[in-house]
């Protein structure tokens, strides 16, 4: 169930053929049923049935009313020196094809805490999804305080050694969900954790998407 607040920008219509309105949500609180969720081709955007309304709204501006079990559990692992705009860019174009296509429940998402590319895909994740996505963070028990940022999480896990950890990472993704992954360089590196997770991943035959630098 997620919440639509008083002064939510959203639009609404009466039936499939009526042009689509601007709309500001009047209610203190509307709630919306994941379950009268419809398909629509808008990227970044969410159609509910609610009564005799169609209301189509971005997820970032819902909240949710109740814990869930998504279906979906995404790992994410990438460079404590972080990304560049344009890997960015292309991870978020990802994740708003995803707001497109997943119908069957938000996702949630798994990573590391660390500086870098884990706190900028963190970013991207609440600006495309808000409160709607569920981030869980696996801190690394042996790393610097100076590296680790564990803010904003759904769900913090126990601390654990960052080979357990990223072990860890790549088995809470599940079904057809993927390991996305933001690395330094465009090729394979045998000393890296963000590749060794990438290896980890293969040989568990689960899906990873890469969003690597582009090669000059």
């Amino acid at each position: 169930m997620f919440l639509l607040r008083r002064g939510t920008p959203c639009h609404v219509r009466r039936t499939d053929r009526d042009p689509w309105r601007p709309h500001v949500c009047s209610e203190d609180r509307t709630e919306l049923a994941h379950g009268n969720r419809l398909a629509f081709n808008a990227a970044s955007e969410w159609v509910f049935q609610a009564g005799a309304w169609q209301v189509r709204v971005a997820p970032h501006h819902l909240e949710r009313s109740e814990s869930y079990a998504s279906t979906w559990h995404h790992g994410i692992t990438g460079t404590r020196e972080g990304v560049s705009a344009e890997q960015l860019d292309r991870f978020r174009a990802h994740l708003r094809e995803w707001v497109m296509y997943a119908l069957d429940g938000p996702p949630t998402f798994h990573h590391g805490g660390c500086v870098g590319a884990d706190r900028q895909a963190h970013r991207v994740i609440r600006e495309v999804y808000g409160a709607t996505a569920r981030i869980v963070i696996h801190p690394a028990s042996d790393q610097p305080e100076r590296l680790c940022d564990w803010t904003d999480a759904d769900e913090l896990r126990e601390p654990a050694p960052s080979l357990d950890r990223n072990r860890a990472i790549v088995g809470s993704v599940t079904g057809s969900a993927v390991l996305l992954a933001l690395p330094k360089e465009a090729t394979e590196q045998r000393r890296s954790g963000t590749w060794s997770t990438v290896r980890r991943a293969r040989e568990s035959r689960k899906g990873v998407v890469l969003f690597g630098p582009a090669v000059v």
